[in-house]
């Protein structure tokens, strides 16, 4: 939906700064952008002071929502992938360093982290190759191991760079799972895996596929938010450049 006028910065009688956008909707909408900005899309005729009252009736959440979106924005802002940061792997944090000059990968020991080179576009590269091959070893073996006990053969294990999902099941039960899972806890790592696994006889989110789930893994809701935990965190490192 276009613009029909160019926007412009306002101000609310009760103090809110925000970009007003004119175009042809019904109602009027507030949208918080990333970094903290508030814009508000309105109707071409709707008038000023209605404008202003249902900005105004809204001030607590926008604040609120606004703060946030500024929070995350400087979190990620501040996310450093440069010798010294501190990097997950199955949900707990590890000091990084330097390797020595010429060494091409990035590498982890099972105490430290240990960076290809001091600059930051590099080693993320080389930390994003590093954690899928630590995935990949991880998780297929766990899929081997929870498929084994619950009897079942998925088609093939593939480890993606997925964003928005931790993992999925084929109609061919083909299993996917995101590399970012290996930064997550052992009980959510068991979790995902059981949850894809358990798609092979279920295709659904049904009762019978929960039921499924809770009979591998009886606690798997405090896994499941335990994971939420976890996504909300990685979501603000920034590991696209």
């Amino acid at each position: 939906m276009s613009a029909i006028a160019e926007p412009k910065m306002v101000r609310s009688p009760g103090g809110c700064d925000y970009t007003l956008v004119r175009v042809r909707r019904r109602t009027a909408a507030i949208y918080i952008r990333p970094g903290g900005g508030v814009e508000v899309r309105a109707p071409l005729r709707l008038a000023k002071r209605e404008l202003d009252r249902f900005v105004d009736e809204r001030a607590q959440w926008i604040a609120q929502h606004a703060a946030a979106a500024a929070q995350a924005a400087a979190q990620k802002s501040a996310f450093s992938l440069e010798p010294g940061c501190l990097l997950l792997y199955k949900g707990r944090e590890y000091p990084s360093v330097l390797q020595p000059a010429g060494t091409g990968e990035a590498a982890f020991d099972g105490t430290r982290f240990l960076l290809p080179s001091a600059h930051t576009g590099s080693n993320r590269t080389a930390l994003k190759a590093l954690y899928k091959r630590l995935a990949e070893a991880d998780l297929r073996e766990r899929t081997a191991r929870f498929a084994g006990a619950m009897g079942l053969t998925p088609r093939w294990v593939k480890i993606t760079s997925a964003r928005t999902r931790w993992g999925s099941c084929s109609g061919k039960n083909a299993l996917c799972f995101a590399w970012r899972l290996i930064l997550t806890p052992e009980a959510c790592l068991d979790y995902v895996t059981v949850h894809e696994l358990c798609h092979i006889k279920e295709h659904n989110h049904s009762l019978a596929f929960w039921s499924e789930v809770e009979r591998v893994l009886p606690d798997y809701a405090a896994r499941r938010r335990l994971l939420a935990v976890y996504g909300r965190r990685i979501v603000l490192q920034d590991w696209e450049g």
